[in-house]
């Protein structure tokens, strides 16, 4: 059985679409794999009894039933999840202690794509395979632009695709798509007018 940390909201009747839409995502995958799933939040882990209140999904069944069961041995919190109680971070350390696994329990402060790139980086494996990525500021963006084909400007810690910028260079203006809350939009920025856009749009480079 592998553990999915979810939100507060599966303790309710009936579940929040958000999280609805996650269980079912993720019992899909169990079915696939022929894996059973125990989904829970960090209030309904019982440090003391190493068990914990959830949602158990069967992949025999295809069931979900709500009991408690032994916590999982693996655990994981989905990607656009983030931990910022001191009670929690404590848990999950005499957890670990205790052989019980953990994947992608992260504060906001660690949820930081240039800092996942630059431990990345420091593997030699996979270093070739990475793009060329730096921290934003107009002198490099201007710089890519005019060597790639496309330039994408990310926000750190940002996530499903959301809030991103592309620039492609043309033979008198750039083209700048941005996507936010799934709506695209797309301006004709002269080259001249590039640095105007870029210190109207980038107040603060320094928190992308």
């Amino acid at each position: 059985m592998i553990g999915i940390v979810l939100s507060p909201g599966i303790r309710k009747q009936n579940l929040p679409e958000k999280t609805r839409q996650r269980v079912d995502f993720y019992r899909k995958q169990a079915k696939k794999h022929k894996v059973d799933l125990c989904f829970y939040n960090w209030n309904s882990v019982s440090l003391q009894e190493k068990t914990v209140k959830a949602l158990v999904y069967s992949y025999k069944t295809g069931g979900l039933v709500r009991q408690e069961v032994p916590l999982p041995k693996i655990n994981l919190q989905p990607g656009t999840e983030y931990v910022n109680s001191e009670r929690v971070r404590k848990k999950v350390t005499l957890l670990r202690k205790q052989n019980y696994i953990f994947f992608n329990v992260m504060n906001n402060r660690d949820r930081n794509k240039f800092k996942n790139h630059e431990y990345f980086s420091s593997i030699k494996e996979i270093a070739p395979m990475l793009p060329e990525t730096h921290t934003l500021s107009y002198a490099k963006m201007k710089d890519m632009a005019d060597r790639y084909e496309k330039v994408y400007i990310k926000r750190k810690r940002s996530c499903k695709g959301n809030n991103i910028y592309v620039v492609e260079k043309g033979d008198n203006a750039y083209t700048i798509s941005h996507v936010y809350n799934t709506k695209e939009t797309i301006k004709k920025i002269p080259k001249k007018e590039l640095y105007k856009y870029y210190r109207a749009r980038f107040a603060s480079p320094n928190r992308l």
